[in-house]
């Protein structure tokens, strides 16, 4: 059973993984294009880099914001 809470969290990690995706790797949509190959894309390592570094940063400033200090 998910709770409104799971829900919303769940919606707002979406969306952080799709803005990334689509700003750093070109990737507009997580769903099925309809043909195999479509579902495929080239990444080079400096924009696959970039879009970890986003959401390394994203998870610190969520984790920050709940007062999460690991030291």
């Amino acid at each position: 059973m998910c709770t409104i809470m799971e829900s919303t969290r769940n919606e707002a990690r979406e969306e952080v993984l799709r803005t990334i995706s689509d700003e750093v790797l070109g990737i507009d949509s997580f769903e099925p294009a309809g043909i195999p190959s479509a579902g495929f894309r080239t990444v080079s390592v400096r924009e696959l880099r970039r879009a970890l570094d986003a959401a390394y940063e994203a998870g610190l400033f969520v984790g920050r914001a709940a007062g999460y200090s690991p030291f």
